[in-house]
């Protein structure tokens, strides 16, 4: 598996290395670092907790690592979540959570499958 591969799992790779300067080595260090990033369970212990501020904080910030990294399939259904939690809502936050956490999954399988590979 190559790194375009990873379009495979909504990772908009050709966006991702123009955000790092075309500089694959570092692209592909914040990649790695992704799986160590805990803010996922963080905004779905919120949303369990129905505390629609610390949801809010935790999907908005995720949002922009995603942004950063490029996730582009992951960051549809993130966008819905973040402004529906922004207007303080929280009832039908479960069910936007669980279209984010099918691509989160699907993101996160490409890369462990990818830097399994490496």
């Amino acid at each position: 598996m190559n790194i375009e591969d990873l379009k495979n799992y909504g990772i908009d790779v050709n966006d991702g290395l123009s955000r790092f300067m075309n500089n694959a080595a570092m692209y592909e260090k914040f990649l790695a670092k992704f799986s160590q990033n805990d803010t996922y369970p963080q905004l779905k212990q919120a949303i369990e907790n129905k505390n629609p501020e610390e949801g809010f904080f935790h999907a908005h910030t995720l949002k922009g690592v995603c942004g950063n990294l490029s996730f582009s399939e992951l960051l549809v259904p993130l966008n819905e979540l973040v402004e529906y939690l922004r207007a303080g809502n929280i009832e039908d936050a479960p069910k936007l959570l669980e279209a984010v956490t099918e691509k989160y999954n699907l993101t996160k399988q490409g890369l462990e499958l990818y830097f399994s590979q490496k």
